[in-house]
C-alpha cells in the first residue's frame, strides 16, 4: 500500500478516511506492507509503530545529494522618491542551504512594474504579488496563490499589460484550446484572452478538462505566470522558477473562520519550486504590502510543522464531558463520526460473530492510530469510547450492515434513508434513463431524500439551499447536465441571481457546484439509493445490457452525458460536449468491451472527429490527444 501526501493523516475528514483505511487494510490483509510517503512528519518512527507494532525497525538512508536551491522571502513595496515610485524588495527568512550566499534585503531595480502606484501597491497584498511576478517571471514561469477564485481573476487582470502580450500567436496547440474553451466556458470568459498574455488561472471554478489543458500549457512554458489557489499545490510538478503568495490563509468557505494555512501546507507548496532540471534557485515570496503584514508573515514562516495526530483524537476530546461517547449513534449525523461508526460497521460484519466483536473490541480499536494515543493520554475518553463501541455493537446486532458498505452511509443514515424511500414509493422500478427526461418527478424526490442524507446534505445543500425547494433546484440542474446542456447555458439557467450578475462570477459557481459537488456527491448519492431499492429478482429480470444501462445512471451523472456509449467514451479522456456525437461517429455499440471502444477511438483522426463535430472536430482532437497524453 504506497500512500503518497501521508501528511494528510492530520487533515479533518480526509485523514480521518485514510486513518481508518490503514487500519481496515491493516486488520484485514495479514501480509500488506505500508510506504508512506512525505517531505515532513516528525514523529514517523510513532507512525511505524502503529502500522506494524512487531516490525518497525527505523531504516536511516543517507544520501549525498539535494535538491535545486530555494530562498523563503518577504516582498515588501519599497517608496520611491517620486510620487507614485515604487520598487519589489525581498527580505530573506530562509534558504535551503547555509552556504547559499543570498543578502537579507535584494532590491529589484524595476520602478513601478505593470504600471502600478504605491498606493495600489500597498494596500493590496493581490496587487503587490502581481507585481512581485512581474519582476520574476523573467527567471521562468511563477505560480501566485491566491485564497478564494474571485481574488484570481483580480491578480490576473493586473498583469495583463502590453509588455506582457505574446509575440507568438501562431502557435497550433493554442489556437485549438482556445477554441475549447470558448465552447466549454463561453466565448466571453476571460481565460481565453488571458492566454494571449502568457497569463493562466486555475482553480475550482473551472471545468476539469480546463484545468488539465491550463496545467498542460504550464508545463511546457506556454504561460509565464500561473494564478491560482492553493488546491494546485497537491501533487503538482511544474517546471516553476518561484511562488508568490497573495494570501497565506485559507477563506471563510473552507474553515468556520479565516486562519493560518498548517505549516506542513505551506512547505508542500514551497516544494513546487527548486526542484531537479528546473531552475538553479526557486524562490518563494509571500505578500508583505505593509509592516503588520511583514511581521505577521516572518513569524509564520518561522513555523515548524507539527506532529502528525489522528483526527479521531481530536473528536474524541471534542466532546468533553457531554456522555455523547455511550451513545455514539447520536453522532451519526456528524461526517467525521459517521466514517467512524461505518468503519465498526464493516469490522463487525467482517469479524461475523456478535460476542467475538465484543470481546475483540479493544483490539479493533488499537487498529487505529487515534485510539493508541488515547489510550496513553486520554484514559477516562479511551474507556468511555470502548464502553460506547460495546453499546453500538448491540444496537446494530442483526441489522443488514452489507448495506453500510454498499452506500457509503452510517447504519443510521442507511435506516433513515430506507424509511424515506418508503416514504417518496421509491422502489426499483423507477430506475430507467427517463428519469433525466419524462420521468423528472422521480429524479426530484430522491434528490430531495439526498438532501436528507447526513453524509450529503452539506454539499448538496451549498447548492440548492435549505428550503422545501431544494430537491427541485438540485432535479433540474442534474438533468440538464446530463442532458449535455452546455456549461454556460447551465449557469445562466441556475446560477445566475439577477440580470446585473456578474458572468465571470456565475460561471465559477457554476463549476464549483457541478464539478465540486454534483458530479461526485450526486452520483454517489443516486448509486446509494440504487443499493437501497434494487433487489436481485429485479436484476435477474434483466437482460446483461439493460442491468448494465442500470448500473450506470450513477455514471451519467458524473461525466454529464446521457448515454452508456458516451459515458465509456468519457471514461477514456473524450470531453463531454464531443462524448454522444463521436460515440455515434465511431459506432460505438452497447454493451462491446471498453478494450474495442478505446481501439476505436485510437484509430480515430482528425477527419473523423470533424465528421462528428464539424470544423471544431479539429480542435476537439487536439484536445482530447492532450488530456490523454497521446
Amino acid at each position: 500500500m504506497v500512500v503518497d501526501e501521508a501528511h494528510n493523516l492530520a487533515v479533518g475528514a480526509r485523514g480521518l478516511h485514510l486513518e481508518l483505511l490503514l487500519a481496515t487494510m491493516n486488520r484485514e490483509c495479514r501480509f500488506a506492507q505500508f510506504l508512506l510517503l512525505t517531505p515532513f512528519i516528525p514523529n514517523a518512527a510513532r507512525i511505524a509503530q502503529w502500522l506494524s507494532p512487531d516490525n518497525n525497525k527505523a531504516v536511516d538512508l543517507a544520501i549525498d545529494w539535494s535538491p535545486n536551491d530555494r530562498v523563503i522571502a518577504i516582498a515588501e513595496p519599497v517608496k520611491g522618491s517620486r510620487r507614485g515610485d515604487f520598487c519589489i524588495q525581498l527580505v530573506t527568512q530562509h534558504t535551503t542551504r547555509h552556504t547559499l550566499g543570498i543578502p537579507d534585503e535584494l532590491k529589484f531595480a524595476d520602478h513601478r512594474p505593470l504600471n502600478l502606484t504605491w498606493s495600489d501597491v500597498s494596500g493590496s497584498s493581490g496587487k503587490l504579488a502581481a507585481a512581485t511576478a512581474q519582476v520574476l517571471r523573467q527567471r521562468g514561469t511563477v505560480i501566485v496563490l491566491v485564497d478564494t477564485p474571485r481574488n484570481s481573476w483580480s491578480v490576473a487582470n493586473a498583469l495583463k499589460v502590453e509588455e506582457n502580450r505574446r509575440l507568438d500567436t501562431s502557435n497550433e496547440d493554442l489556437a485549438h484550446i482556445r477554441c475549447f474553451l470558448e465552447d466549454e466556458m463561453g466565448k466571453d470568459f476571460p481565460l481565453t484572452n488571458l492566454l494571449d498574455y502568457g497569463i493562466g488561472v486555475h482553480h475550482a471554478g473551472l471545468s476539469e478538462d480546463t484545468r488539465t489543458l491550463i496545467e498542460w500549457l504550464t508545463e511546457r512554458k506556454m504561460i509565464n505566470v500561473l494564478v491560482a489557489t492553493t488546491t494546485i499545490a497537491q501533487g503538482v510538478n511544474f517546471p516553476v522558477s518561484g511562488v508568490v503568495f497573495a494570501s497565506h490563509q485559507y477563506p471563510y468557505h473552507q474553515y468556520p473562520y479565516r486562519q493560518d494555512m498548517p505549516p506542513e501546507d505551506f512547505w508542500n507548496i514551497a516544494g513546487r519550486v527548486g526542484r531537479v532540471d528546473q531552475d538553479e534557485l526557486g524562490i518563494i515570496a509571500l505578500a508583505g504590502n505593509n509592516e503588520e503584514k511583514s511581521k505577521r508573515l516572518k513569524q509564520f514562516v518561522g513555523q515548524a510543522v507539527s506532529t502528525l495526530n489522528s483526527t479521531l483524537i481530536d473528536l474524541v476530546l471534542e466532546l468533553e464531558e457531554t456522555g455523547e461517547l455511550l451513545q455514539l449513534e447520536s453522532l451519526s449525523w456528524k461526517p467525521g463520526w459517521s466514517s467512524f461508526l461505518q468503519y465498526l460497521a464493516h469490522t463487525y460484519r467482517q469479524i461475523g460473530d456478535h460476542e467475538r466483536f465484543a470481546t475483540e473490541v479493544e483490539q479493533v480499536l488499537r487498529g487505529t492510530l487515534g485510539f493508541q494515543e488515547l489510550r496513553k493520554n486520554h484514559q477516562e475518553r479511551a474507556d468511555s469510547l470502548v464502553q460506547g463501541v460495546y453499546s453500538y455493537a448491540e444496537r446494530i446486532k442483526g441489522k443488514p450492515l452489507k448495506l453500510v458498505d454498499a452506500t457509503g452511509f452510517s447504519w443510521e443514515s442507511v435506516s433513515n434513508t430506507l424509511h424515506r424511500l418508503g416514504k417518496e414509493h421509491i422502489t426499483g422500478e423507477v430506475w430507467s434513463p427517463e428519469l433525466f427526461t419524462s420521468r423528472r418527478a422521480d429524479l426530484q424526490r430522491m434528490m430531495g431524500i439526498l438532501l436528507e442524507v447526513p453524509e450529503l446534505r452539506q454539499q448538496l445543500r451549498d447548492v440548492a439551499g435549505d428550503g422545501q425547494m431544494g430537491g427541485d433546484a438540485l432535479m433540474r440542474i442534474v438533468a440538464d447536465w446530463v442532458q449535455g446542456r452546455p456549461l454556460p447555458e447551465i449557469a445562466r439557467e441556475h446560477f445566475k441571481k439577477d440580470e446585473d450578475s456578474d458572468s465571470v462570477k456565475v460561471m465559477t459557481q457554476c463549476c464549483r457546484d457541478i464539478f465540486g459537488r454534483i458530479t461526485q456527491t450526486a452520483s454517489w448519492g443516486l448509486a446509494a439509493l440504487q443499493s437501497l431499492t434494487i433487489k436481485e429478482d429485479i436484476l435477474e429480470s434483466m437482460s446483461a445490457d439493460e442491468q448494465r444501462t442500470l448500473r450506470n445512471l450513477p455514471a451519467r451523472v458524473y461525466y454529464g452525458v446521457n448515454s452508456d456509449e458516451a459515458v465509456a467514451l468519457r471514461l477514456l479522456g473524450v470531453p463531454r460536449t464531443a462524448a454522444a456525437p463521436l460515440a455515434t461517429a465511431l459506432g460505438v455499440t452497447p454493451g462491446e468491451s471498453l478494450a474495442v471502444t478505446r481501439e476505436k477511438l485510437g484509430a480515430s483522426t482528425a477527419d473523423t472527429w470533424r465528421g462528428a463535430l464539424g470544423q471544431r472536430g479539429d480542435s476537439y482532437h487536439r484536445v482530447w490527444s492532450i488530456i490523454e497524453d497521446n
